[in-house]
Order: structure tokens, then sequence, then C-alpha cells
């Protein structure tokens, strides 16, 4: 008699047997069950005959999820604003920061060309599509920065923040400038720079050290407590040489809320 393997051979009511096709094991036939597997969102017979042992659980990951239908919307949603309660100054925010009180211009103040791109993302770009001037005016006189009182009509003059009417001060607790990346803050290499704020009446100088001269060069500054002082206007300023200067972005971040002062003095022209 042939080995019967793990069948189970019964005189009284013979049955056939059959060989699993998973682990070659010999079996009653009635034993073996069909395999199955997720073919999309249906189980598919994979015509494979096998013993308990070698049946697989289908595998979840290969069947297709049915999504159901999104919850009905409501009438008149009033979502958070969570770009401006994250990051009030932040480059990004430009825009909605423009629409405080009467504003309707950027509050962009500085001598730079194309000077609004600096306050746009992306942080990182060429100096082709950043705040551009070239060549440099000689010494500490090329400047970017917020204007974060500027009346309706856009940003302040040159020399200074507008007249200030709406009042409005921040204090800020740090900033990042980003170089452009084929090129250093000042073309011929390091340079020095300042951070200054403005108190109604002169730029006050917050924060000053020099630039590495690289390339793609970030510059990020915290300001202590002690120097987080509540200011009309906030620029950076870049000492120049003569040669091309740019600006990729100027990113700055708020200590706290807008405060509303009184007005101050018109800045000179």
């Amino acid at each position: 008699m042939r080995p019967q393997g793990r069948a189970r051979i019964s005189g009284r009511y013979p049955q056939a047997m059959g060989i699993c096709d998973g682990c070659g094991f010999q079996f009653t036939h009635s034993e073996l069950v069909w395999q199955y597997e997720w073919m999309g969102p249906r189980l598919g017979n994979q015509r494979k005959l096998v013993c308990r042992t070698c049946n697989d659980e289908p595998q979840e990951q290969l069947r297709t999820l049915i999504l159901p239908p999104d919850p009905t919307p409501i009438a008149n949603p009033r979502p958070e604003n969570y770009r401006l309660a994250d990051n009030p100054i932040s480059f990004q925010q430009w825009s909605p920061l423009a629409l405080v009180g009467n504003r309707t211009g950027t509050g962009n103040i500085g001598n730079l060309f194309n000077l609004d791109a600096a306050f746009r993302p992306p942080a990182v770009k060429p100096s082709q599509q950043g705040a551009l001037r070239t060549p440099s005016a000689a010494g500490a006189t090329n400047y970017l920065g917020k204007d974060w009182s500027a009346t309706t009509g856009g940003p302040a003059a040159v020399a200074g923040p507008s007249s200030l009417i709406q009042g409005l001060t921040y204090a800020v607790s740090s900033f990042v400038a980003q170089a452009p990346s084929d090129q250093p803050f000042l073309a011929t290499g390091a340079t020095a720079m300042e951070f200054d704020g403005w108190n109604g009446t002169a730029w006050v100088s917050i924060w000053s050290g020099t630039s590495s001269g690289s390339a793609g060069e970030t510059m990020s500054v915290s300001l202590p407590s002690s120097l987080q002082t509540q200011y009309y206007g906030h620029r950076l300023v870049i000492t120049g040489n003569g040669s091309r200067l740019g600006v990729a972005s100027l990113t700055l971040s708020a200590a706290g809320d807008g405060v509303r002062s009184s007005a101050p003095a018109v800045a000179p022209s």
C-alpha cells in the first residue's frame, strides 16, 4: 500500500487524496481549500488548493479602499486664519499685514530694486529673482525692511517709514536674511550689516554684524528680550562698495501682537 502522507483513509467511506499546492504534502482532497487574495475591491480565487496550514489570510494592503463620501459642508463657514495666527510677520504674510487698518500697500521699504521679492517665497532664490542693487551705494546706505504703519497708498519714502497715521508698532524677536543662491549679500565678499528700528524720529541700531561672504548664506539672528522693543518699522542695512548687492529674502518674526501708539513725527525725506 502506498504511503498516505497526511491523508486519512477510511475503509468504509474511501475518499480521493490530493497534493497541497503550498507545502506539497498529501491530504484527503476534501481537506484542501481554495486560496483567496484581495484583487481590488473583492476577493479573487488564486486557483490553488492548499491545506489549512498553508491557507493564507488575504493581504489587506492589496485591497482597494472605498472611502465614504465627504460630510455635507456647513453654510457660511468661518475657518481660522492659521497662516496669520502662526507668524504674522513672516515673508509669506506680507499681504495679510498690508490690510491692517487703512493699509492697502505692502509696507515694504528700501532702496533695492525688485524690493517686494525679498518678502515673498521662496526664501532661497537667485539674485535676479530677489531684491537687487547694482551698483550698490557706498557705505551703510543700502537697506530693506517693513513700515508697520504704512498709510494708504503703499510703501513709505526711501528715507524712512511714512507719516505713521495708524501708529502701529511691532517688537521683532528674530530675523533671517538669506543671500541669493548665486552670490553673497555683497558680490565682493564679506560686509558689515545692521538691523534697525524706527522710533518715530530716527533709526535706532538694534544689532550689527558681518556676513561671511559666501553665496547662499543664511544669517539667522535671535534678539535678546532687552532689545525686543516696539518700533514703527524695521530694516536691514547692508554696507556697499559699488559692487552688486542682493537679498533673496528677509523674514521678520514678531515677539507679540502689534500695538497701536500715538502718531509720531513724519520721517525725514
